[in-house]
């Protein structure tokens, strides 16, 4: 089990490429400033490939007043296993088992249960899924203080 080094980057396209190098890791803890901003990008990504693909003609169906196109519809399919991934080690970091993950399926209430535990901050310090994301490695203030 890795764990990602500390990181304060505010870029999403950073989080973003960190959330795919980790596309099958459903071990270890994400801090939240990761799966949002990784889900940012993604949301972004698919209004663009829907658009596009509207543009070049292979659009289809706007059955439930969404438009949709191919485009868009292979991008998802390809981030589901990133995004599912992330979204386990989001729920570890609270101290929830990837299970929860499931009650996505669950109608009406599930996918509010599910954005509460996504919401909520991290376990602060280790817990039984690893480390905490946030955690510097070592104390930057003593650090400065032997350097000054």
């Amino acid at each position: 089990m890795t764990s990602p080094t500390y990181s304060d980057s505010n870029n999403p396209l950073v989080w973003f490429g960190r959330g795919l190098s980790r596309f099958a890791d459903f071990e270890g803890r994400s801090r939240r400033k990761a799966y949002w901003h990784f889900w940012l990008v993604n949301l972004i990504m698919l209004v663009a490939l829907t658009a596009l693909s509207h543009q070049l003609g292979l659009g289809f169906g706007d059955r439930f007043g969404l438009a949709s196109g191919a485009l868009s519809a292979i991008y998802s399919v390809v981030m589901l296993m990133p995004g599912l991934a992330l979204t386990v080690r989001r729920l570890h970091d609270t101290d929830h088992s990837g299970f929860w993950a499931l009650f996505y399926f669950v109608p009406y209430i599930g996918s509010f249960i599910l954005l509460f535990f996504l919401l909520r901050p991290g376990t602060v310090g280790s817990n039984r899924f690893g480390a905490d994301p946030k955690q510097r490695p070592f104390d930057l203030a003593a650090v400065d203080a032997v350097f000054s």
